[in-house]
């Protein structure tokens, strides 16, 4: 079965369809699976391979980049949001901004099924929208 959208296991391929089902495509480019950060670095002596595979794995990947004119959005996509996602998004704009500058403002969207008890305030404290579609 071809994956939709890279990376995405099939319950978050459920939340993101119901997000834009729900909301309309985001306007801008879309971009899935977006590799940030260098990644490991593997024993040179490697081969040139198995290197690239390490580099491609070990990278952190954004379920979904929505840009715009004005503006960056890094969208995490979970069943349910809580702390580790919000750690994700916050370590995803970190390397967005050391590897493509911050000439744009930045948005974090975390779109989940349902979170986990008070994280509503985690979230609203660092800017981060949460977005609850209830069971898809």
């Amino acid at each position: 079965m071809p994956v939709k959208y890279a990376h995405m296991l099939p319950r978050e391929t459920r939340i993101w369809d119901a997000y834009l089902d729900r909301y309309g495509v985001p306007e801008g480019q879309i971009s899935y699976d977006v590799h940030l950060g260098d990644g490991l670095s593997p024993d040179p002596d490697w081969p040139e391979w198995m290197i690239r595979m390490v580099k491609v794995l070990s990278t952190h990947r954004a379920d979904v980049i929505v840009e715009r004119r004005d503006e960056v959005i890094i969208v995490e996509v979970k069943s349910i949001a809580g702390m580790g996602a919000l750690g994700q998004m916050l370590g995803y704009e970190a390397l967005w901004v050391k590897e493509r500058g911050a000439s744009r403002g930045i948005r974090l969207m975390c779109i989940c099924e349902s979170a986990e008890a008070d994280i509503e305030v985690a979230y609203e404290f660092y800017g981060i929208e949460l977005i609850e579609l209830g069971e898809v």
